[in-house]
């Protein structure tokens, strides 16, 4: 796989203009290829409903579920573990 640097160099630039252009074209898409995105693995295919909670002043989360019913599950524990965490104190 070459840069785009590269690709450019590598391409028949002699004519200059219009076919400057199209050769450099040409010759990154023969060459050319971008890295590929991560996709984020915390968030799983079928988790369709995401919501965000600030359970203690600014600190946010953002729970991801696939239905409702479990997204109130998970704030529900949340809460829960702030409220121990922070009656402790």
């Amino acid at each position: 796989m070459k840069s785009l640097e590269q690709a450019i160099a590598d391409a028949d630039t002699t004519r200059g203009g219009y076919n400057f252009v199209e050769a450099v074209k040409a010759a990154a898409r023969a060459g050319y290829q971008p890295e590929a995105v991560p996709v984020s693995a915390s968030v799983p295919a079928q988790d369709n409903f995401e919501r965000v909670i600030y359970p203690h002043l600014n600190e946010r989360i953002i729970l991801h579920a696939a239905s409702e019913k479990e997204l109130d599950a998970k704030e529900a524990a949340v809460h829960a573990s702030y409220a121990a965490k922070y009656a402790a104190k």
